[in-house]
C-alpha cells in the first residue's frame, strides 16, 4: 500500500517549527546545496542525492531515506528520533525525476515509522514569503570574509589567451590549483597556456602519464560507494604543497571532473584554509557548479572535518604537542580500504597563505 502523502500548510508548519515538536521534525531540504546555504528553514536538513544513487533507483526502483542523510541524521531516524516528515523544495511540484520524487518512491518500501508524509505547500518560496524570520541564511559563501576569497582566487585574465571552450576548461580555485578533466589534462597548448606545471589524476585511468612537460602523479580510485578516498588525502596534500612551493601550478582531474577530483580540491581547501565543509563545498561549486562528490566521499568529508576539529582543539589545549615528537597518525575517514593508510606527519603545515 502506497504511503499517504499530504501537503502541509506555511501556518501549519512554522506552529511546529515554534512548538515542541520541532524536536521530533525531521524537515528535508530538495533544493541545491548553494540554495540551502544561501537560505533556508530553520532546523532543515539538506538531501543530496548523487548520480550515483539516482541511476541505482533507476535500476531497481528503491532507494532508501537514509543513504541521502548525513551520519548523524541517520543515526537518529534509525534510532526513532522522528516522529514527522516534512519535505520540501523549491516550489511544491513534484517533478519525476526531482531528488524529492526519488525519496518518496523509496519510502513506499521503508517508511521508517512514519504513517504520513508532508510535502510544503508552496514550497520554500512560499513559506519564505509568509516567514521569513522562520529562515536563516545569507548572501555568498558562509563565513567567508569577501577580502579572503579575492586573495584566494583573484579574477585574472590569462595572459596571451586564445578561444576555447570554457564550459569543459579548468577552473581556477586557488592561484596555484584547477580543477578539471580528463579531456583537460591531454591538452597541453591549454595547460600550457593557464600555467600548469603538474598533474594529480585522481581516476584509475593513466592516459596522460606520458605528458613530460608536467611533473605526474596518480591516484588511483574510483568513483563508487565502497572506495576509501580518504587514504589518499595526505599524499594528495603532500604532492599539492609541493608544486606550491616550486611555484607551480597544478590541475587536479579526474574523468569528468566532478566527484574524486572535486573531493580532493575540497578536502584541500579545508585542511588549508580552516574552512569547513559547507565553506569548501560552497567556495568550490561557486567557480564549478557542475561538481557533485558521491554520498560515499561526502560521508567521508564529513569525517574529515570532525578529526581536522578534534586535531585544531587539541593545538589549541597543548600547543606544545605540536612540536613534539610523536608517532604519525593515519589521515583515513574509512575504517576499511584495499590499501595502506596513508599517514600525515604532525610537522607538516597546511597553509596557503604562508608563501615560500
Amino acid at each position: 500500500m502506497p504511503m499517504e502523502v499530504n501537503k502541509l500548510s506555511a501556518a501549519h508548519l512554522k506552529q511546529i517549527i515554534d512548538s515542541q515538536l520541532s524536536a521530533k521534525l525531521l524537515l528535508l531540504d530538495f533544493r541545491s546545496f548553494l540554495a540551502y546555504n544561501n537560505d533556508r528553514i530553520k532546523g532543515a536538513v539538506n538531501v543530496f542525492c548523487p548520480p550515483i544513487l539516482k541511476r541505482r533507483f533507476a535500476a531497481t526502483g528503491y532507494l532508501r531515506l537514509e543513504s541521502v542523510l548525513t551520519p548523524e541524521v541517520r543515526k537518529r531516524l534509525r534510532n526513532g528520533d522522528y516522529t514527522q516528515l516534512v519535505l520540501y523544495d523549491q516550489d511544491d511540484i513534484i517533478r519525476d525525476t526531482s531528488d524529492l520524487a526519488v525519496v518518496l518512491q523509496g519510502l513506499n518500501n521503508e517508511r521508517y515509522g512514519f504513517k504520513t508524509v508532508y510535502v510544503l505547500k508552496g514550497g520554500f518560496q512560499k513559506f519564505r514569503a509568509k516567514y521569513p524570520s522562520c529562515c536563516i541564511g545569507q548572501k555568498g559563501p558562509r563565513d567567508i570574509p569577501s577580502s579572503a576569497i579575492s586573495k584566494l582566487s583573484p579574477v585574472k585574465a590569462i595572459r596571451h589567451q586564445k578561444p576555447f571552450d570554457f564550459k569543459h576548461a579548468p577552473t581556477q580555485l586557488l592561484p596555484h590549483l584547477f580543477i578539471g578533466n580528463e579531456r583537460n589534462s591531454l591538452d597541453t597548448d591549454l595547460l600550457k597556456q593557464i600555467g600548469v606545471t603538474a598533474i594529480l589524476n585522481v581516476s584509475t585511468q593513466s592516459s596522460n602519464q606520458m605528458i613530460s612537460e608536467f611533473e605526474y602523479k596518480c591516484i588511483p580510485v574510483r568513483d563508487n560507494e565502497s572506495e576509501n578516498i580518504s587514504s589518499w588525502f595526505s599524499e594528495a596534500f603532500h604532492f599539492i604543497e609541493s608544486i606550491r612551493r616550486q611555484g607551480g601550478i597544478i590541475l587536479v582531474h579526474c574523468r569528468a571532473g566532478i566527484s574524486r577530483s572535486a573531493t580532493i580540491c575540497i578536502a584541500y581547501l579545508m585542511a588549508n584554509q580552516s574552512f569547513t565543509l559547507d565553506q569548501a563545498f560552497e567556495f568550490v561549486r561557486a567557480r564549478r557548479d557542475i561538481i557533485s562528490p558521491n554520498l560515499n566521499f561526502m560521508q567521508q568529508l564529513f569525517e574529515f572535518e570532525r578529526m581536522l576539529l578534534v586535531q585544531r582543539m587539541r593545538e589549541i589545549v597543548c600547543p606544545s604537542v605540536h612540536d613534539r615528537k610523536s608517532p604519525r597518525t593515519p589521515l583515513s575517514c574509512s575504517k576499511t580500504s584495499e590499501r595502506s593508510p596513508v599517514v600525515v606527519s604532525n610537522h607538516f603545515s597546511f597553509n596557503v597563505c604562508a608563501q615560500n
